[in-house]
Order: structure tokens, then C-alpha cells, then sequence
């Protein structure tokens, strides 16, 4: 996860790597019905965007998702 600023600048917000061991029973469910995780950012001040980056390490298939700050529900 990274956020943006208007200017380009780009500051990381979490990097890491969950590692999942699944049966196949397991495995199939989460191909069907897909993988949540939740997360918590504290978004700064300055950000336009927040971006998240999704890769899996073995195909090393990625994806991405770019929010406007001003779309989110911020607490």
C-alpha cells in the first residue's frame, strides 16, 4: 500500500507478505468466493490516493487498486 500526493510523490504505507497454506478443500473455496483482508491506514494529511498492490509470488500475477482519498469513508 502506498499513498500518493498531488505532486506524484509516493509514500509507503504497508509492504509485506502473508504466507497461506491450504488443503484443496480450502483452496477451492478461496478461488470461488475470493480472499479478504483488512487493514488499517492512517491516511496523511497531504494524500490524493491510496494504492494497493497485490502480488502472488509464485505465478507473480499482480494486481492494483487506486482510491481517490476523497471517495473513502476515513474514521
Amino acid at each position: 500500500m502506498a499513498q500518493s500526493l498531488p505532486d506524484g510523490r509516493l509514500f509507503k504505507t504497508f509492504g509485506g507478505a502473508i504466507a497461506l497454506t491450504l488443503n484443496n478443500d480450502r483452496r477451492e473455496q478461496l478461488l470461488k468466493d475470493g480472499l479478504t483482508m483488512n487493514r488499517t491506514v492512517t491516511v496523511r494529511p497531504d494524500a490524493s490516493q491510496l494504492r494497493v498492490l497485490v502480488r502472488d509470488a509464485p505465478s507473480g500475477t499482480t494486481g492494483s487498486l487506486i482510491v481517490p482519498v476523497d471517495k473513502l469513508e476515513l474514521q
